[in-house]
């Protein structure tokens, strides 16, 4: 049984496959952007950017992402980087839905197919999933 939920101020999740974004673009990420358009869907009361964040190519971000109140969710990257972000990604969206039943809206910047089944999910408990990917970019 689907189960519609319609807040009447939507809150809105940001979940960003944060290594998979600085691959995908090829001028620069814009985290004010995507805080931006996360903010156009709703109050944006949760938002996690996920890496393995000691990594060089990728440290230079993390004062941007704080500065926005994005948490720099560590994610070691052991033999499977890729996988790995996605596996956490999933974890904490379906855990959002079920501790945070507030937030309606869930924006993903990634484009990993394993994370549709989370997605699924979030859409068969009534939220609504908003997907970002850089133009002409799925891995």
């Amino acid at each position: 049984m689907v189960r519609e939920y319609r807040p009447a101020g939507a809150e809105v999740a940001l979940l960003i496959d944060f290594p998979w974004l600085v691959r995908g673009v090829e001028s620069g990420v814009d985290c004010e952007g995507l805080f931006r358009f996360a903010g156009e869907r709703g109050k944006v009361v949760a938002a996690n950017a996920y890496a393995d964040w000691d990594a060089d190519d990728l440290s230079g971000h993390r004062a941007a992402l704080r500065g926005l109140g994005v948490e720099a969710v560590q994610v070691p990257g052991r033999s499977d980087p890729k996988r790995e972000v996605c596996m956490r990604m999933a974890i904490d969206a379906v855990d959002l839905m079920w501790t945070a039943p507030q937030v309606g809206v869930y924006v993903v910047v990634a484009a990993d197919g394993r994370l549709f089944p989370a997605l699924n999910a979030l859409r068969r408990g009534g939220r609504k999933v908003v997907g970002m990917w850089p133009a002409g970019r799925w891995s």
